[in-house]
């Protein structure tokens, strides 16, 4: 695997040990154990603040795996599984974190031990994640008479899990308490930042690659193929999503399958959405571009869209929302034929893809130093064609700084 970024330094590894080499085993760069520590301890003073005895912190599958990966650096190796009376919560994981003692996890299969936190203790490690969270919370029940317990992930906890806590429990007191871990989650740590990074650096080789393979006559698989064999060969952990439309099916937002054998033609547009993880850190890059020359309406379309995407980033501040930033760059195309035409989009980025806060209307979180967002604004000509640009960008102190770096169209 490559271990350097673009401007060849060295980045910076697991626990301060160098990488081994390709032919041994491999576990994604981590967090030190201090910084996991710190973790810990901000969950622990969120706890205190609301008055919590016990935090239960729940994670999905794949793009919805954050909470239980930033405590405990588990993933869920296998999807979500049919349910039914002994086997229930397959694919999903939980972490019960308690005042003292370490964290306790529940993985739905064998967790790989080289890649936990030193902050775990107990792991359980079982097909009944429902059974096993309330085995462990009747013990706490005999210290805690009458807990308070919060949810952290309640938008991934499966219901047959919470319907089986609050049958099994009536006399606790449930509190939604998600915010404790994203608000912590949103702002990216140093390694964080420098992690996300090189994440960006591996989209960049992607894109790349998807230039190098687009030619009249290639088939949008012959592209995404390309793309997924130069990330991995890059040094992708994973890669997801190679989501790939051209020609008139460029405006197709919601088609399946993500690639197909239609054959690229002179002057198409190309759309092409790129998403997977390098130790454990996503990159989410996409670009629109043409198929060599193309008609002066689709080439202004796309040169609009670069522009677009540098006005966006212009407009990230510290302090800002989100709501604020789009209706300043919203404030450039007033009047004009493109206000219709456009559309804002963007969101924090990190161990998961889609993350707060939203660069969206309606985007109430004020902006912090360290945040990490893809940001991935577009203009819609109905019957033309759509024009779209997504970088990823870190805020800092003195403004935004792009992460990921290749060139927005084909030359």
């Amino acid at each position: 695997m490559n271990n350097k970024t673009n401007s060849g330094e060295k980045m910076p590894s697991n626990n301060g040990s160098s990488l081994k080499a390709d032919s041994e085993i491999f576990r994604p760069r981590r967090p030190t154990d201090t910084e996991y520590r710190e973790r810990l301890s901000a969950v622990r003073s969120g706890m205190d603040m609301r008055e919590l005895d016990v935090l239960l912190a729940f994670s999905a599958y794949m793009e919805r795996e954050g909470n239980v990966l930033y405590l405990t650096g588990h993933r869920n190796v296998f999807p979500p599984w049919a349910s039914d009376a002994v086997r229930n919560g397959a694919g999903f994981a939980a972490a019960l974190i308690k005042k003292d003692d370490p964290i306790q996890l529940f993985g739905s299969y064998r967790a790989d031990r080289t890649a936990l936190a030193s902050t775990v203790g107990d792991i359980v490690e079982t097909l009944d994640l429902s059974g096993a969270i309330a085995t462990a919370l009747r013990a706490e029940g005999t210290k805690i008479p009458h807990p308070k317990i919060g949810i952290a992930g309640s938008d991934v906890m499966p219901v047959m899990i919470y319907r089986k806590l609050i049958e099994t429990f009536p006399h606790v007191q449930w509190v939604i308490a998600d915010d404790l871990l994203t608000s912590l989650r949103m702002v990216k740590s140093p390694f964080e930042q420098e992690m996300l990074r090189h994440s960006a650096a591996i989209a960049d080789i992607g894109i790349a690659a998807a230039f190098a393979a687009t030619r009249p006559g290639a088939r949008e698989r012959d592209v995404a193929v390309a793309v997924h064999r130069a990330c991995m060969e890059a040094g992708a952990d994973h890669v997801v999503r190679t989501r790939l439309r051209a020609g008139d099916e460029v405006l197709a937002q919601g088609r399946w399958p993500m690639a197909t054998s239609r054959r690229l033609a002179a002057g198409d547009l190309v759309y092409m959405d790129l998403l997977g993880w390098v130790d454990n850190y996503v990159f989410d890059v996409a670009r629109t571009w043409s198929v060599g020359n193309t008609d002066t309406v689709r080439t202004e379309l796309l040169g609009r869209s670069i522009e677009l995407l540098d006005r966006t980033i212009a407009a990230l501040t510290v302090g800002s929302t989100g709501d604020e930033v789009v209706r300043r760059v919203g404030e450039y195309y007033t009047g004009t034929e493109w206000e219709s035409r456009y559309f804002p989009m963007g969101h924090g980025v990190g161990i998961e893809c889609v993350e707060n806060p939203w660069i969206m209307p309606g985007g109430s979180i004020p902006l912090q130093a360290g945040m990490v967002f893809s940001l991935e604004p577009s203009f819609t000509i109905p019957g033309v064609g759509k024009g779209q640009q997504e970088d990823m960008v870190v805020l800092l102190d003195d403004g935004p700084q792009l992460l990921s770096r290749a060139p927005r169209v084909l030359i």
